[in-house]
């Protein structure tokens, strides 16, 4: 190859190397970048890919890290009427803005199971978008508000048309809810009403109902058990039940106030019908007792050694896992297992 020849191949094979760098540079990651932090600081180990919000109606502040000024803010969810929405933007320093979102309770009655929007911080023109999942309450494995039961009266006066667990529909028993005779007696006695399950009877018989099983806890480490429970008391209030039942985690895990001595049982006050009892009950899974796909939860009138007669009235059974370090932690804002003071004044 002569040296004219191999001057021109040179010069050929390096204007395709410049224009492939060119290529490649206009595919390079711009200087102009919009980035979504909990904190005005925009530190930690990653901007926000996800949030999750606290059950109780609040305003959340997010910061956006970005090399643009006219970038547009809002809030999308699928409820009929959005339960959220951005209620203000602004420059907190020269690359830093604050987007504050307000938020609505997950209910009026505590409702714990999670519903999902997205908070979308965009400027189209330039291509540039964050689009943040934000969550509200938990993930639930499995439950029931009990709306399917209708037999008999919703009024816990009237017992008639109550129906023994064993007799429901094969539509009914499909919920997975099961129950057992609580010793010494041979029957169970647990009854579907219009709406909500009774457990126990009038003549003195404990009853107990136990959560369907559920493949997921498996995968889970932490638990809540969100339930109403009322114990009976006569209409003009002269008569009560003995107003104590017990919860028991059945093959798997342990009642997280009591994990330190690995205790699976917990014995709680009920209120009396006309009253509000909503209860959460959590459960953890420890390196010696963890959850299992035949982990259940069992909720049983009265206690082995009470005397009288202990009729409880069980309503909207929920369980949900909770990812530690992601969704609210309501173990610490309600102070334990026990009555649900997150949606209480008292």
């Amino acid at each position: 190859m002569n040296m004219k020849l191999l001057k021109i191949l040179v010069l050929f094979l390096s204007a395709s190397a410049l224009l492939s760098c060119s290529d490649k540079d206009s595919n390079a990651v711009r200087p102009d970048t919009m980035e979504l932090w909990p904190s005005a600081e925009c530190d930690g180990e990653a901007p926000l890919d996800k949030f999750c919000l606290g059950v109780k109606a609040g305003v959340q502040d997010f910061y956006v890290r970005t090399g643009v000024s006219d970038f547009k803010a809002f809030w999308q969810d699928a409820a009929p009427l959005p339960w959220a929405e951005v209620t203000s933007c602004e420059q907190v320093s020269g690359d830093v803005w604050k987007v504050s979102l307000a938020y609505d309770d997950r209910a009026a009655y505590p409702l714990y199971t999670r519903r999902v929007g997205t908070l979308s911080v965009v400027k189209p023109e330039s291509a540039l978008g964050v689009f943040l999942p934000v969550y509200q309450g938990a993930y639930e494995r499995t439950g029931s508000r009990f709306d399917e039961l209708v037999y008999g009266s919703e009024d816990p006066y009237v017992t008639a048309g109550e129906t023994e667990i064993s007799t429901w529909t094969t539509q009914l028993k499909n919920l997975g809810f099961t129950s057992a005779p609580v010793a010494p007696d041979t029957l169970s006695r647990c009854y579907g009403k219009n709406g909500m399950v009774k457990l126990g009877d009038e003549e003195g018989h404990r009853g107990c109902i136990c959560t369907p099983y559920d493949e997921g806890f498996r995968s889970d480490s932490l638990l809540m058990v969100c339930f109403d429970a009322l114990a009976w008391k006569s209409e003009d209030g002269s008569v009560k039940d003995q107003g104590k039942f017990v919860v028991d985690v059945l093959d798997g895990g342990v009642i997280r106030d009591l994990a330190a001595e690995g205790g699976t049982s917990l014995v709680l006050d009920a209120p009396y019908l006309g009253e509000s009892g909503h209860f959460m009950v959590f459960i953890a899974a420890t390196e010696t007792n963890p959850l299992t796909t035949r982990t259940r939860i069992r909720i049983t009138s009265g206690t082995p050694d009470g005397t009288g007669n202990a009729r409880l009235y069980v309503d909207n059974i929920s369980v949900v896992r909770i990812i530690d370090g992601f969704d609210e932690d309501f173990f610490i804002a309600n102070g334990g297992s026990g009555r649900d003071k997150i949606y209480s004044d008292k």
